[in-house]
């Protein structure tokens, strides 16, 4: 989602008035009305969280779960990766934070809610500290399509990946090497989850394979694409982010593109350990947390650090 927020602020620095159409309308909104205004992007000027969730084939189970934070004032971007595996106390008893979407989404379905992503929100909000200003939930059929209209991205794959699940249609076999991922080989990679540090390893590899795709595609300029990348995310996408607030965080993203230290990603610490049934979680160490989002995002308690001024802490 970063990346194509990207593309659509290059689009439409440099084609104007002629990508009005696309943009126009709030994402998430098939609808035509309105199409030929031209939309005038959202800018924020203090630090704001938005939460990518990506889920699986089924829309329910989370794969991966990101807070990206944009900072416009200091030109930085910062991630924070949550483990799908990460263990939370959830209704009383212990959970995968990954599997709260989907008690959301069971909800919905019984008619007892009108949004299943809020309660995967308000989980993750509670956990980390982090206040959630936007959200995404984006599935991975959107991933592939994506990517093979970027032409794909080369990655030096890390390790020989081999795993089948036919329950998931999920069959991934990558040779370890340098090489052009398309958007299949590119899924394959994100999901595979075999590594001798299991999650932690499985989040490492997604967040380099983040920044490859930023250094070999977020200058791409040719607009043509830009509608055949929109309609992917129209048919993909929840999201409570109009189309002028996207561009807007497109916006903020560029200006910060020119800074080395633009992004810096982390990882919620922790280590692995096994329940009495061999279910493996990650256990998140809560005091390393704290820190953590205090030090690198500026929260304590979900609160804006001391420091911050009052213009800041009104807006978020």
């Amino acid at each position: 989602m970063i990346l194509l927020f990207a593309i659509l602020g290059f689009a439409a620095a440099y084609a104007g008035t002629a990508l009005g159409q696309f943009f126009a309308t709030p994402v998430g909104d098939n609808s035509s009305e309105g199409a030929e205004q031209q939309l005038e992007p959202v800018i924020h000027k203090s630090k704001y969280n938005v939460l990518l969730m990506g889920t699986d084939a089924s829309g329910n189970l989370t794969d991966v779960i990101m807070i990206y934070q944009i900072d416009p004032k200091n030109n930085k971007v910062t991630v924070l990766s949550v483990p799908r595996d990460t263990e939370i106390t959830y209704n009383g008893r212990r959970e995968k934070i990954n599997a709260v979407h989907s008690y959301g989404q069971q909800k919905v379905d019984s008619g007892g809610s009108k949004r299943g992503d809020e309660y995967a929100i308000k989980e993750i909000r509670e956990f980390t500290g982090i206040p959630i200003h936007h959200y995404v939930c984006i599935n991975f059929a959107a991933f592939r399509q994506i990517i093979d209209a970027l032409d794909g991205f080369d990655f030096d794959v890390p390790q020989d990946m081999n795993y089948d699940d036919d329950w998931q249609d999920l069959h991934i076999h990558l040779k370890k090497g340098f090489q052009h991922l398309d958007g299949d080989k590119a899924e394959q990679l994100v999901r595979f989850r075999s590594y001798p540090d299991g999650d932690i390893q499985r989040v490492k590899v997604q967040q380099e394979a983040l920044r490859a795709l930023i250094e070999q595609k977020a200058n791409i300029v040719n607009v043509t694409k830009v509608p055949e990348i929109f309609n992917i995310i129209l048919d993909n996408i929840n999201t409570d982010m109009t189309g002028a607030e996207a561009l807007g965080m497109a916006y903020n993203i560029l200006y910060a593109n020119g800074n080395e230290d633009m992004l810096t990603t982390e990882v919620v610490p922790g280590t692995f350990w096994n329940d009495a049934q061999g279910i493996s979680y990650w256990r998140p160490d809560t005091k390393g947390l704290e820190k953590l989002v205090e030090d690198k995002f500026g929260y304590v308690d979900g609160l804006p650090v001391a420091n911050e001024t009052d213009e800041t802490k009104n807006e978020e």
